[in-house]
């Protein structure tokens, strides 16, 4: 019987990478962290990325990229989602620091136990332009002032609210090296 509209909005948020304690936050870092391994060896950035989403392996920046990453505090957050008809439609999910943002669009059917609500959403993930020239992932034609240039589609969040599950996209980290 719920339904409603909600809006979340900060800035100068000055997050810092390192202390962040969100299981969706460390993914989106874990998923931006390991592409410049993507490119050079996939086989075992797939392992890497699979370990850091799983629960095991590191859960850090690793690689070229950990110093931007590191230097680089979140300092937006802002969220926008209608609630009705036993679903909670995001419609806007965005996070954004000097080196990355991300946003999400997707569904989470609702539960009469909330955390048993079935959740699909994919990420969206975009690099600073600089990052990106470092490991030439810059796409041939790119305008020049682009800012953040787009990562594949690597990670959708799927499962329930009460256990989320991260579905890697093979085809694109196949596609990235």
């Amino acid at each position: 019987n719920l339904n409603g509209k909600f809006q979340f909005g900060t800035t100068n948020l000055n997050l810092a990478v390192q202390n962040l304690k969100s299981p969706l936050l460390r993914t989106i870092i874990n998923v931006i962290a390991i592409v410049p391994e993507l490119r050079k060896n996939p086989n075992a950035a797939l392992g890497s990325l699979a370990g850091s989403l799983f629960g095991g392996g590191n859960t850090g920046p690793t690689g070229d990229w950990r110093d931007d990453l590191s230097k680089s505090p979140i300092d937006i957050i802002q969220a926008s989602a209608t609630i009705g008809k036993q679903r909670m439609d995001l419609q806007r999910a965005f996070i954004q620091s000097p080196a990355f943002q991300a946003t999400a669009v997707g569904t989470v059917k609702l539960a009469s136990v909330l955390t048993n609500s079935q959740i699909q959403i994919p990420l969206n993930i975009f690099v600073h332009r600089s990052l990106a020239e470092k490991i030439n992932f810059v796409p041939a034609g790119t305008p020049t002032n682009v800012a953040y240039v787009a990562l594949p589609n690597y990670v959708s969040l799927k499962g329930t609210v009460g256990e989320q599950k991260t579905e890697i996209n093979k085809k694109a980290i196949v596609g990235t090296a």
